[in-house]
């Protein structure tokens, strides 16, 4: 059975997941998932300040 999406990201959120953030024109950059809001997520990237509703890719693996 599929998992919704959101649950896959609130799972992350709760593991502090690693993943890789690409901003828009830019390299990867790596990060952790920290919470999921209503609005969207949120992300921490060292080094990286991120506004918000900024347009950029994110890819997270985990098993289970």
């Amino acid at each position: 059975m599929k998992m919704d999406p959101r649950r896959i990201l609130e799972e992350a959120a709760q593991r502090r997941v690693a993943c890789e953030i690409q901003l828009r024109g830019g390299g990867w950059r790596r990060g952790r998932v920290v919470r999921v809001e209503k609005g969207g997520v949120v992300i921490t990237v060292p080094d990286l300040r991120l506004v918000g509703g900024e347009d950029l890719r994110i890819w997270l693996g985990f098993e289970g």
